[in-house]
């Protein structure tokens, strides 16, 4: 019934098999390199505020969870990012429950100052937006 899908075998099929080589491709460690570099370029491309900010969010969740992180981390980068989140209501927030968890995160709340502190040195407000604030009267918070 079935027909046979195969060709029979024979004492000549044996002498017409395919010699296969199996060996690994050799690897072109230029172009791996080269590859490494275009991939490292695209990843910087994509910086935008919001990947920043979502970076250094991320990294305020881990100081948060493991105060001790904080001493692997470099004090420029625990700045910068820090920094980066100075003057949002959430670095606001967050630091109102740290302190209220104060025990537990001194050394994150003690970075939190630090930067605070340098921004202030390094960037004063301008005088026009310091006159504008003191002309300000409490109605303009209502």
């Amino acid at each position: 019934m079935n027909a046979p899908t195969f060709a029979e075998q024979s004492a000549e099929a044996e002498g017409e098999e395919l010699d296969v080589d199996y060996t690994m491709e050799a690897v072109d460690e230029e172009e791996v390199l080269r590859e490494e570099l275009e991939w490292e370029a695209d990843s910087s491309a994509e910086l935008t505020s919001t990947s920043v900010l979502s970076r250094d969010l991320l990294r305020l969740s881990r100081w948060s969870q493991k105060d001790d992180l904080l001493d692997e981390e470099a004090p420029d980068t625990v700045s910068s990012s820090l920094q980066s989140l100075r003057g949002t209501d959430l670095l606001a927030q967050y630091q109102a429950e740290l302190l209220r968890q104060e025990a537990v995160h001194k050394k994150l709340l003690q970075a939190i100052r630090e930067a605070e502190s340098e921004t202030e040195e390094v960037a004063p407000l301008p005088p026009s937006q310091d006159a504008r604030a003191d002309m300000q009267g409490l109605d303009y918070y209502l």
